[in-house]
């Protein structure tokens, strides 16, 4: 029998990853909570199968986060108009948080039920949100507050 070549085995992994990956988020958006049995059925394959992929489901988990943040902010990119106001900006983010936030709720609580937040440190969010507000500082749409005014709260990030 031939052994595939590493770049054929790279992607092979890839895709076996991405269909485990798009079938939980597919699974626990329409069920909520599924253990890692109802997730080899759905593919039929063994369960020791996802195992060769990911070690835990906590990592799996964390897989499909990630990868919805990264389409999340690929969406913004895209979507947030660069030469709108600070206004129109801060709508399209809002709108867009929104939609991802509605649509993969199920998958936020249990990410967030497996893993607490983080002690207060800067998210890409947060970072998204101040470039925002400084553009509209710098073209006059907003004024800036007096410093110690307006403080994040830890419990917010």
């Amino acid at each position: 029998m031939s052994r595939l070549s590493k770049s054929a085995q790279i992607e092979l992994n890839d895709r076996m990853r991405n269909l485990i990956r798009n079938a939980f988020a597919e699974l626990t958006i329409a069920h909520g909570e599924i253990s890692m049995n109802a997730l080899a059925a759905h593919l039929n394959v063994a369960k020791g199968t996802l195992y060769n992929y990911y070690s835990t489901k906590e990592e799996l988990l964390r897989d499909v986060m990630q990868e919805r943040a990264n389409i999340m902010f690929s969406r913004m990119e895209q979507e947030i108009p660069v030469s709108g106001s600070a206004r129109e900006q801060l709508l399209v983010y809002a709108r867009i948080m929104m939609e991802d936030f509605e649509h993969y709720r199920y998958l936020r609580a249990e990410f967030l039920r497996h893993n607490p937040l983080p002690p207060h440190r800067p998210t890409r969010n947060l970072l998204l949100v101040e470039k925002i507000l400084n553009r509209g500082i710098q073209r006059g749409e907003f004024r800036r507050m007096h410093p110690g005014k307006l403080r994040w709260p830890s419990s917010a990030v």
